[in-house]
Order: C-alpha cells, then structure tokens, then sequence
C-alpha cells in the first residue's frame, strides 16, 4: 500500500501501482526525497500530521514522519509554527544521543510541506497505558520519577526545556520497559545569559506552571508538569479538569483526591514538585531524585559505630588516670587480624551500661573525691613553705612518709609521803 500525503484526504491508502489517489486525485508519491515510503497515517495534531514511513537508506527500518501544515491568515503565526517545526528537528539532533530520547532521521521539504522523520519508539504513550490498566500504584509512580527525572536533568544541562510534559509524551519502550521522552515540538532553548525565557504560553492546559501560563518557562516549570502528570497517573483526576474549576488551589491540597494513602516519602517529593510557588520548587531534576532515592531525614549509609569506649562515660570514668584502676583479670593475649570489627563473642561481650541516676552519682563521688584531695595537697604544701613565728611554733603535721616522733620524757613523779602517813584512798569508781 502506498499513502497520500493529502492532509485532507478521507481516504489516504491507496494499492502500490496507483499513480493517483482514489479519493481525492492527489498524485502518490513512492519515495519521498527518494528515501522514505509511507505506509500509514497514526495521527493528526494541531500543527500536522504523522505516518509511519519505511527508511530505505536503513534497510527499510520503520521510522515516524511528521508533516507540518498548519497554515494560518498571519503570516507572523505561520512563520512561528514552521520556526517551532525547525526547532523540534534541531532538538532531535541535539538531544538524541540519549537512549531515552528518539533520534532525527532527517529534516526536509518536498513540495508545499515540510517532514521530520525521526526515530520510531516501539511501545505505548503512559495515557493509554493508563486507560487499560487504570491508576498507578505508588511503585509504578515512583519508577517514573527514577526513569524520567534523569532524562529531564540531561536535557536542562543542554538549556532545553521541553514545556510540554504530559502521559501522552511519555512512551514505554516494549522491548526495554524503559521510559522514552517525545514530542519536541514546543521546547524552548534557554540563552546563555540567563535561565529564564519569556514568550508565548506553550504547552497543557493543567499540566503548564504557573508561570509559564504568564510566558516565562525555567527548567522548574518542566518538574512542575512531571509532577502534574504523577498525579494524573495516581488519582485518575485530570489535573486540567481541577485547573478550570479551581485555578492551582488544588494544588494545597492535592492528596486528597488519591485513592489510596501515599507514603511520607512520596508524598513530600510530589508536595516539591507541585508547589505553585517557583522558589519554594526544586529547582533541578538532581534535587528531586536525590530526595526520592535519599529521603531527609535518613541517612543513605548508616556510619559505623563507634567503640564503647568512646561513646560510654562510665567506661571513660573506668579508665581515666585520675581514678584508680580496678584489678584486671589476665586474658591471653589476641591478635588483630583485621580494622574492621566482627561480632562480640560471648567472652567479648560488653559490660552492662550503668543507668542514668548510677553514672550521674559515680561522677559526682569522683569528683568530689579528686577536689578534696587536691584541698588538703594545697594545705599540706603550704602549712610547709610558711616558717613558724618566734611566739608560736607549729608541730608539723605527721604523714605517712614523716619520722617517727622523739620519744616523750615521762612526767616527774611525785615526791614520796612521809613515813606513818596514811596513804591516799584510791579514787572510786564513777557511778553507775
């Protein structure tokens, strides 16, 4: 079958050896620009018209091909549209080394129209996707997140937005299962000077940021529609149906339209992504999959612990000089093999932890302890240096080091009693 490239035509399938088409007269074209047989029209849009063509010069591969021709009273708006078409080729040509982005095939004009052929993505767009198998789970959710933020992150390196994010331009690759980014029709190309363009209002009624319905598109404005096209896929709620009856005040209040509860983790991540206000936004695709691989608050490798010895007061107490030691038991001698710390054994197995009131009390013993004994040093070495006045003398204070003291004369006892005298009565004993 040959294909009319009337983008008018009822009836565009025509057999191989017909010249003209049956149905509107058109002349059939077999190769065009002598390289690509069109087989079929897939579908219509508002600026053209797309077929699924065979490429000759690669050994018939099945590619698609994009006809534009929108045509309009103003000469400006035409001139816009074809220069948006050219873009779209120039994107293709720069953005398609990345596996999840199709690659241009070739750009040309024949006849009153201009083509872009590009390369043809085996699957289904995540819309249709959704109308078989209804609403995404969360696990679904968040690997769209893994597999499109990484692509959104490379194209915004090259100073491309796309602005025209939605499930429709999200396609799932049959053969990889990986998600493939098209539709470059309306992205925008950053200058150098600045990230900011300003310019007419291009993309999804619903899907679009609010300040890219004022004209103005930042790489933030891409996370935006992302965000939006998660919650399509997660509530069944066209965000653009919400859009018209409420403007973006649903967007405070987004999760409860989900079916189902959303983890915290999620939940924050899309809370980012949806916020109408462009600074408290992400501002690059790397933050938004760094808090979805990495939630705040978790850490994303658990540090190693620390020895008790570090960690424990008691055992700081233990082992400080100041404190005498307790007796160690003898323990043979152990080899260290490695840094790295294996499993106590039962032998190894830490001492009980004092509670909180016992370590408070045991420091509060040790320090009093040490504060008293540094008292009596400072009296000791001082009574010491000060030398004893002529009218007092000081006896020195015994320690355990001092000479034993001289011996005592006893006192002299008394004279005896003359003889015939009665001795003395020995004293009574106290009363009881």
């Amino acid at each position: 079958m040959i294909c009319c490239l009337n983008p008018y035509c009822s009836e565009p399938l025509n057999p191989d050896d017909q010249e003209t088409c049956l149905a509107c007269g058109q002349p059939l074209i077999p190769l065009l620009k002598q390289r690509f047989k069109v087989i079929e029209p897939i579908g219509r849009g508002g600026f053209g018209k797309t077929y699924i063509a065979e490429d000759v010069d690669k050994l018939n591969e099945r590619c698609i091909l994009k006809q534009l021709i929108y045509r309009s009273q103003s000469e400006e708006e035409t001139q816009k549209v074809l220069q948006l078409f050219a873009q779209e080729a120039r994107q293709l040509q720069q953005l398609g080394e990345h596996p999840q982005i199709p690659s241009l095939s070739a750009y040309f004009r024949a006849g009153d129209f201009f083509f872009l052929a590009q390369q043809l993505i085996q699957g289904q767009d995540l819309m249709k996707e959704f109308e078989q198998d209804g609403v995404f789970s969360e696990a679904k959710i968040r690997a769209l997140l893994e597999g499109l933020l990484p692509v959104l992150a490379f194209i915004h390196t090259q100073r491309v937005i796309h602005r025209d994010i939605k499930p429709e331009n999200i396609m799932r690759q049959t053969s990889t299962g990986k998600l493939v980014l098209i539709d470059f029709g309306v992205a925008k190309v950053l200058p150098t000077a600045t990230a900011t363009q300003t310019g007419t209002m291009i993309g999804s009624q619903g899907y679009v940021s609010p300040e890219q319905v004022r004209g103005k598109v930042k790489p933030a404005s891409d996370l935006f529609s992302l965000g939006a096209t998660c919650f399509h896929l997660l509530t069944g709620i066209n965000p653009s149906e919400l859009w018209v009856e409420r403007g973006y005040a649903w967007l405070e209040q987004w999760q409860q339209y989900s079916p189902e509860p959303i983890s915290p983790d999620l939940a924050y991540v899309l809370d980012r992504l949806l916020v109408k206000d462009l600074q408290r936004r992400y501002q690059t695709a790397e933050a938004a999959l760094q808090d979805l691989q990495h939630p705040p608050g978790r850490s994303p490798v658990a540090p190693p612990p620390l020895p008790r010895s570090q960690t424990d007061p008691t055992l700081l107490l233990q082992t400080s000089p100041a404190s005498p030691a307790a007796p160690l038991r003898s323990r043979p001698p152990t080899t260290r093999t490695s840094p790295t710390r294996t499993s106590p054994t039962r032998r190894d197995q830490p001492r009980p932890v004092a509670s909180a009131p016992q370590t408070a009390l045991m420091v509060g013993v040790a320090l009093a302890t040490v504060t008293l004994l540094g008292m009596g040093t400072l009296i000791l070495m001082q009574l010491r240096r000060s030398p004893p006045t002529p009218s007092q003398t000081v006896a020195p204070i015994p320690t355990a080091t001092a000479t034993p003291p001289t011996a005592v004369s006893p006192p002299p006892s008394p004279p005896p009693l003359p003889q015939g005298l009665p001795s003395p009565p020995l004293p009574l004993p106290p009363p009881l």
